[in-house]
């Protein structure tokens, strides 16, 4: 069966927002598996062209696929179904699925409000979709499938949950080779040497901060074994001459042994490799860092999320501002690039609250920090706490974008207000003396990474300037 796996074109943030282009990975995962069941897959990345036409009408004229399916976000839903009216208004008698974080997280309402999917897919998609492709090509019928919402009529019936993959290593490596992989452009600052990829280590988080969302990988972390990522870093090196990797995962260094193996794992096959990562502050030490940083990696990123210890218990962080004072030092030590991720304007944040977070950010002084106005994402306890509280304005999905400048919800500023507040923060962190003079040094240890970085920037900042 032929089977067209589409990518939904991001929406465009605002002019801070610095937008690369890297592979969707989980959509290389679900080709190389349906393709290793028996299937042919054709992967559409709209988001690599940044629109929809006329790249969606060629592919249709030349594919011709028996099933499609289309991933997106919260942000891009809307997108989503906009390239599936158009597929079905092409093609009437292929069925549509919509899988990702949006309808993981909100299946009925997604499939109430855009009648134009014919199918839902909640959580891991793999699986799935094969069993939906097997079927359709026998002739039978897709109801019961696991983790399958489908239409029928006014009714939307719903299989049973889908099991989460417990064996990672089981999935083939994926299916790279129906992109043009080596044209990626990450975002500056997360890739060290070019052509570079995402990777993934392991699957899901057992914390729970209220903002975040769990809808697809859950709460529990499953790994992947250090030899098969080893493995899949070869391939990327010897069929595309890709040494650089950023590590996908939610926290890879939730496991300090795990990521200790996969680390010595690196050093023993002596893979001359260059990667970065997210990390809490709470699960990793000096030691870890060290050995991180002789297997190859060169940059971590750290969601502190605030600097008021009243937001931090308000959203189960579960960290603590002297762990996050002690992880950055550390890392910055070693020669480690550290970038700190900040969320400001919680719902009972006042500007007192958002003038900690940037006196702490001043104080820890990353190499790099991002400073984002809270957004609530379907799927997350703090999303339905106001959900069920009446306090969100509206869900116009594509305000919901993490660098838009839209309150979503009743809060304590007023959208000008915010606005205000978010680019002074911005401005007072990155034209500090301080800041610019480590920029200034990180030029004179990485030239040809820096002057990389500033010139994707620029052309990025072009774009959003002329668009």
């Amino acid at each position: 069966m032929r089977i067209l796996i589409i990518q939904t074109p991001n929406v465009i943030g605002t002019l801070l927002n610095l937008p690369g282009k890297e592979i969707p990975l989980s959509l290389c995962y679900l080709a190389a598996y349906v393709r290793e069941r028996g299937h042919q897959p054709y992967i559409l990345d709209l988001d690599f062209y940044g629109g929809i036409e006329p790249y969606l009408s060629r592919t249709l004229q030349d594919f011709q696929p028996d099933l499609v399916g289309i991933s997106s976000y919260t942000t891009n839903v809307a997108r989503a179904a906009e390239i599936a009216a158009s597929i079905k208004a092409r093609l009437p008698d292929a069925p549509v699925l919509l899988g990702g974080f949006h309808a993981s997280a909100l299946p009925e309402r997604t499939m109430r409000e855009f009648p134009v999917f014919d199918l839902l897919a909640v959580g891991e998609g793999e699986q799935t979709i094969t069993e939906v492709a097997d079927r359709l090509e026998a002739g039978q019928s897709l109801s019961g499938i696991a983790g399958l919402m489908i239409r029928d009529g006014d009714d939307l019936p719903m299989g049973p949950p889908r099991p989460l993959t417990d064996d990672l290593d089981a999935l083939p490596f994926p299916a790279r080779d129906l992109l043009p992989v080596t044209k990626y452009i990450p975002d500056p600052g997360n890739f060290f040497r070019l052509p570079s990829t995402g990777i993934l280590f392991s699957r899901g988080c057992p914390f729970h901060c209220t903002f975040c969302s769990k809808s697809v990988f859950k709460d529990t972390i499953r790994y992947r074994k250090p030899e098969r990522v080893t493995a899949e870093m070869r391939e990327c090196r010897d069929r595309w001459g890709i040494t650089d990797f950023r590590f996908e995962d939610e926290g890879p260094t939730l496991n300090r042994k795990r990521m200790g193996e996969l680390c010595e794992t690196i050093l023993a096959e002596q893979l001359d490799v260059t990667w970065n990562c997210f990390s809490r502050v709470d699960t990793i030490d000096e030691s870890d860092l060290r050995l991180m940083k002789r297997a190859g990696c060169y940059h971590v990123t750290y969601g502190i999320e605030s600097g008021s210890e009243q937001s931090l218990e308000k959203i189960d962080k579960r960290l603590t501002l002297d762990q996050a004072r002690r992880i950055v030092a550390a890392t910055k030590k070693l020669g480690i690039e550290c970038k700190a991720n900040f969320i400001i304007g919680f719902p009972w944040e006042t500007q007192n609250d958002i003038d900690k977070t940037l006196r702490f950010a001043f104080a820890i002084n990353p190499d790099l920090a991002t400073f984002n106005v809270y957004k609530p994402l379907p799927g997350s306890r703090l999303y339905d706490q106001l959900d069920a509280d009446g306090k969100l304005r509206h869900t116009r999905w594509e305000d919901y974008f993490a660098t838009s400048e839209f309150l979503l919800f009743e809060s304590n500023f007023t959208d000008d207000e915010m606005r205000r507040i978010l680019k002074r923060t911005i401005l007072r962190f990155h034209l500090r003396p301080r800041f610019v003079w480590q920029r200034f040094v990180r030029l004179l240890r990485h030239p040809r990474r820096e002057a990389l970085t500033i010139w994707y920037g620029l052309k990025i900042i072009a774009a959003n300037l002329f668009r």
